[in-house]
């Protein structure tokens, strides 16, 4: 791998993996944070309802947000594999540069799903609130790892060195 795309796609890797080990870590902060204290003043049913919307309305906008963030997709591929040391000049630097902000975009707000999770479970007294928003946070975020293809993708998209599309 060319070093600098390896500079890249290598943190991203690292920076993927974090994002979605962090729910399980949120999780045992909802249990300590909710241990021995008085029963909540909120209505569970409210709580979860609003809690549970915000999370939902950050889950769909996440793909939408990283997708008008991405650089130019091949939507067809036509077999062949590129070259990763494509990304080593100033078209692939650039789309990489932008695919590295759509994805930490994505992962990010993905992750905020947990952190909802964490708010309801504090405001409910409640660690087992957290449960379907850690949950539901960490499937997604497994389902948007950064795939091989989707790197293949970006070095199909980008102009060739003639300026036609490869």
């Amino acid at each position: 791998m060319p070093p600098s795309a390896a500079a890249t796609i290598k943190p991203l890797r690292i920076i993927h993996i974090a994002l979605t080990v962090s729910p399980v870590l949120f999780s045992f902060a909802a249990v300590m944070m909710t241990s021995g204290k008085a029963a909540p003043a909120l209505d569970p049913t409210i709580t979860m309802a609003l809690v549970g919307g915000l999370a939902v309305a950050i889950l769909i906008a996440a793909p939408l947000v990283a997708a008008r963030m991405m650089p130019r997709l091949a939507k067809v591929s036509d077999g062949r594999r590129r070259d990763l040391a494509r990304f080593e000049d100033e078209d692939g630097r650039a789309a990489l540069g932008k695919l590295r902000q759509a994805l930490i975009v994505r992962w990010s707000m993905t992750e905020a799903v947990a952190n909802f999770g964490l708010v309801a479970a504090v405001l409910l007294n409640d660690a087992l609130a957290y449960g379907p928003f850690g949950l539901v946070a960490i499937a997604s975020l497994v389902r948007a790892a950064p795939t091989d293809e989707l790197y293949q993708s970006v070095l199909r998209a980008l102009p060739d060195r003639a300026g036609a599309t490869t």
